[in-house]
């Protein structure tokens, strides 16, 4: 017992450096790739439904139009853009305990069916893929407030279609 708790504290700070970005624990074990493709290969491969979610990857992607037409077409309100990226930083990082905690409780199971496993490896990789969506949202935020002078004007009906 005393070792497993041992473990699960190892474990908490290796998180905690992380912040929302939980799936470098998933990959600790590895050896470190600096070959992107494989990077982004081995991503993929963790979460195998990422690219069958068209619509809500869409969603994102279309928030981000958003973001960029607010600051180019209405900068005076660009501050609600901030309050929306502390909060997509906010449910990235519970998000991320969501799946620490998870991992806790798998690892307290000795032993687990093979759908009751399946289940929680979906679980975990939902949980990653939506801190990844709200993590990047931040981050965009944060790039065009900072690039917002570069920017490009849209055009609405071409930027829409898809």
């Amino acid at each position: 017992m005393e070792r497993t708790v041992q473990a699960v504290h190892q474990q908490k700070r290796h998180i905690s450096k992380t912040q929302y970005k939980s799936h470098d624990e998933d990959l600790a074990n590895k050896q470190p790739n600096t070959n992107t493709k494989a990077k982004n290969t081995d991503t993929a491969q963790s979460i195998p439904f990422r690219f069958t979610l068209s619509q809500t990857n869409r969603l994102f992607e279309l928030n981000k139009q958003a973001i960029e037409r607010c600051k180019l077409n209405f900068p005076d309100h660009y501050h609600h853009k901030y309050k929306l990226a502390e909060e997509c930083t906010e449910i990235a990082k519970r998000l991320a305990t969501a799946r620490y905690l998870i991992k806790c409780l798998k690892s307290y199971t000795s032993e687990q069916s093979q759908e009751q496993d399946s289940m929680t490896k979906e679980s975990l990789a939902v949980l990653h893929y939506l801190a990844d969506k709200f993590g990047e949202i931040s981050e965009f935020v944060k790039l065009v407030d900072e690039n917002g002078n570069k920017l490009e004007s849209f055009d609405n009906k071409s930027d829409l279609e898809g």
